[in-house]
């Protein structure tokens, strides 16, 4: 949508309607549930607040969990 205010002649905007829903749909039944269990699951097992636990969650999450979502999110 922030496309539409840069051209000068934008074509007219058409939502598409199953592609909201699939999002909507895959965000709320699939990713918004797992993401909730995988950061409880990091906030369990890495526990407090300092740099170590910290950069430990952003490990796991980045080099274990984000290739696995990301393909889900996008398929």
């Amino acid at each position: 949508m922030c496309q539409y205010g840069t051209w000068d002649d934008p074509a007219p905007f058409e939502m598409d309607g199953y592609r909201a829903f699939s999002y909507t749909l895959a965000n709320g039944v699939l990713i918004g549930p797992v993401l909730t269990w995988w950061y409880s699951l990091l906030r369990k097992r890495y526990p407090g607040s300092g740099m170590g636990p910290l950069v430990r969650r952003v490990a796991m999450d980045q080099f274990i969990f984000a290739p696995l979502i990301i393909p889900a999110f996008l398929s």
